[in-house]
Order: structure tokens, then sequence, then C-alpha cells
């Protein structure tokens, strides 16, 4: 059935089924636009996570930045059997705004950094720790791919500025991400050893920048390291 644009729309509908037509469990399936270019039309997207700007989820007493994460074992099936029907499935994170069209880039810069205040915290929750630490890299990846590729599209100098700070401030969440794949990594599992190297190599390219400010080619460096890491990531699922 058709749920109408937009997130009240959806709430509506969801709620109604939910409480009344007892309703216990709801797919949505929709189109999108793409942040990623290399995005075909036709491509299924899975969601990793969900992150909006929107105040909507403040109604239901929420304050802050709600970034949800998937089911682990869910996402991994459904990834499977989709490309098994031969569908060109992609994985990645979802962001949803209250504006269709807008001329400014803050607000997504804005969810991005959110992003990964957000890894952070659960990454130090040591009750999650284990569930989430494969989660978390690859959401880690995602946004630092995105991040690194919307860079070189921004005029705004005051904007590259901001980004360029928070690139550099990702070296320390790097270090907990690489730590937390160590943990996991028991010599058993090519792709657990495989991605350590991988974010190794990541920061070694963060270790060769030093002290110094990042030029268009650091951030173009770094960038293609990330990308490497998201194609393994990718080909696996």
């Amino acid at each position: 059935m058709g749920h109408g644009m937009g997130m009240p729309s959806i709430g509506i509908y969801s709620y109604e089924l939910f409480h009344f037509f007892g309703v216990e469990n709801i797919i949505r399936l929709g189109s999108a636009g793409a942040l990623n270019a290399k995005l075909k039309l036709g491509d299924i997207v899975i969601g990793l996570s969900a992150y909006t700007n929107s105040a909507y989820v403040k109604s239901f007493g929420f304050d802050g930045n709600l970034a949800p994460c998937c089911s682990f074992e869910l996402l991994e099936n459904a990834v499977k059997n989709g490309r098994k029907l031969g569908f060109n499935i992609q994985c990645g994170p979802i962001y949803s705004s209250d504006v269709f069209y807008s001329e400014s880039n803050d607000s997504l810069i804005t969810v991005i950094f959110g992003v990964y205040d957000n890894a952070r915290r659960m990454l130090k929750n040591e009750e999650q720790f284990m569930l989430s630490s494969l989660v978390i890299v690859g959401s880690w990846v995602e946004n630092m791919y995105i991040t690194t590729t919307l860079f070189k599209r921004i005029q705004s100098t005051s904007l590259k500025s901001k980004i360029v700070t928070k690139i550099l401030e990702q070296k320390d969440y790097l270090s907990q991400v690489i730590e937390a794949v160590e943990l996991l990594d028991e010599g058993d599992n090519v792709f657990v050893t495989e991605l350590l190297q991988s974010l190794n190599a990541i920061n070694k390219v963060y270790s060769d920048f030093g002290d110094r400010l990042l030029s268009e080619k650091d951030v173009h460096d770094l960038e293609i390291e990330i990308e490497k890491v998201r194609t393994q990531i990718i080909k696996v699922n």
C-alpha cells in the first residue's frame, strides 16, 4: 500500500496499522535520490543505519540525533539472497530530510558529523561492543567516504575548513575502530584480517599528514584508501 510522501505521512499510516489493524511488522520499500555518484538507477539500497535532520522524532520525547542501526543478521540475509536473485545490492547509511530541494550542504554535513559522535559512544559501550563493532566500522567507512567525496564538490572555503577539521578528528576515532577490529581478529577470519590491514593503511595516510593543514590532494589520498576499504566491505556483503 502507498503511504504518501514524507515522515509525517508514513508516521500516520504506520501508527494506525500497528495500533488499529493488528499489524506486527512493516517493510517499507521506496525510491530515493543518491548522495553517492556511483549509485545507478535501479540499484537496491539496503540501509545500514538511518539519519535525519527532521524534528519529527522530537515529538516522541527523543532529544538528540537518532541514528538507529539495522539488524546485522537481517542485513546479511537480505544482501545474500538479493544477490543470489541477481539484483544489484548496495549497502550504506540512509539520510532523510524535511527539505526536498536545498541550496545548502550544511544540513547533510551536520548529520555526517553527528554520526562520528554516535559511533564513538557506541564503541565505548562495553555491553554492545562486540555486536556493534563491524556495523560501526561499516558506518564509519561509509560516512568518511561521503565526506571526502563531498569535499571536492564544495565551493565554500569556510565549509571546506570545517570539513577538514572534522576529517582530522577522525584519526582518534579511527584508532578506536581499529581497536574494535583487533578484538575480533583471531587469525581465523580472512575478511577481518584484511579489513584490519586496510584500516591500518588509512591510519598510515593520517600519520603522513603530520600536523600540516590538509590540502585537496591530501583529502583525495585519504578518499582513495577509504574507497578501497569500502569496496572490500561491499564485496563481502
